[in-house]
């Protein structure tokens, strides 16, 4: 199978020839608990492999995706995304919210290089999967409002949230559109799109899964509608941290057909029962231990853990293992391990 073919069919909830795969690496210079002299995880993996190029990183791994998106604009002399920041986090009302002069989705996000992009990932010696990455709704209101009032307006001013919610999809769908537009005919050949936000905690959900379902489960489904017209070949998938079993008999609802990232030793996140409950409904892009046995573990504990989720999430397929934002403080050794074990013991046939 091609690399494209493999996640497709792991997307459909079928068996591909081997176990697909997917990274993301952090590219901060201090994330993580440890702070390796400005180091990203990024470029502390290039530097171990002694490569310039992100390309390399990515076929030593053997990773089946590429990812497409929109870059950073220049910088804003005038600060008009600051101000209207400010204007948000004062806003009390309803009527506020609506008065407010909203900026356009191109003061946050390029798109004139989309189509070199796509092209470059066209013109690569293998067919690779395309991730496309936008904006998540949940996450821009939480940034615009400030976490701790956006759940306090939830709870005392549903229709404030509501609304703001509203405003933030408006500003943004026009971005995918743009996206489309750049794209043109190629738009078919994008495999998969990332969307979502995080909504839950370690140990429980961030918000009752009820209010999820009567204030946000149709924003999700509009999206999903709206963004198959816009890319029909592409499977929706939704990012949520955290304990996210609680919110998926909405989020199936909805037309979601992937869960990201499955993260393990979370509330109700147990692989077996995920498998069983939702699997056939859901395919699953994830879980990878990355806060315990990536980064703590050793590599055998490593390959462990690999075996085990290919037993587990990935039986009968369905499958993409994809460890989400490795950390600086990740043994490189380790990383290379799970790949490696995934080339050499993952194989459906």
């Amino acid at each position: 199978m091609t690399p494209k073919e493999r996640v497709r069919a792991a997307m459909s909830r079928k068996k591909p020839d081997r176990l697909p795969c997917a990274v993301s690496f952090n590219t901060e210079t201090k994330g993580g608990p440890l702070n390796l002299e400005g180091i990203s995880a990024k470029q502390k993996i290039m530097n171990y492999l002694n490569v310039d190029d992100y390309e390399k990183v990515l076929r030593r791994l053997g990773i089946d995706v590429r990812v497409l998106a929109p870059r950073s604009p220049e910088p804003d002399p005038d600060k008009t995304w600051l101000k209207f920041l400010e204007q948000v986090r004062l806003a009390q009302t309803v009527e506020d919210l609506r008065q407010m002069r909203w900026p356009t989705w191109n003061l946050l996000w390029d798109c004139r290089y989309l189509r070199e992009d796509m092209q470059h990932i066209l013109d690569m010696d293998q067919h690779y999967a395309i991730q496309i990455t936008g904006p998540c709704l949940f996450e821009m209101v939480r940034t615009w409002r400030d976490f701790s009032q956006l759940l306090t307006d939830w709870l005392t001013d549903p229709e404030f949230i509501v609304t703001l919610f509203e405003i933030a999809y408006q500003l943004y769908m026009p971005l995918y559109e743009a996206f489309a537009q750049e794209l043109g005919s190629r738009t078919g050949e994008i495999d998969y799109i990332y969307a979502g936000g995080d909504f839950g905690m370690q140990d429980r959900p961030l918000i009752d899964p009820k209010l999820f379902e009567r204030d946000y489960e149709s924003f999700v489904r509009r999206e999903v509608i709206a963004l198959k017209k816009l890319f029909p070949n592409a499977f929706f998938e939704f990012h949520c941290c955290g304990s996210a079993a609680p919110f998926l008999p909405s989020l199936v609802r909805a037309g979601v057909e992937v869960l990201h990232p499955v993260q393990p030793g979370c509330a109700g996140m147990k692989f077996e029962n995920l498998k069983a409950d939702w699997g056939n409904r859901l395919a699953f892009r994830g879980g990878v231990d990355a806060q315990g046995t990536l980064a703590q573990g050793t590599v055998e504990d490593v390959r462990q853990w690999v075996l085990y989720a290919f037993r587990t999430l990935g039986k009968d397929g369905g499958y993409i293992i994809a460890p989400h934002g490795i950390m600086p403080e990740v043994p490189v050794e380790n990383v290379l391990k799970l790949f490696d074990t995934v080339q050499t013991e993952c194989w459906y046939l």
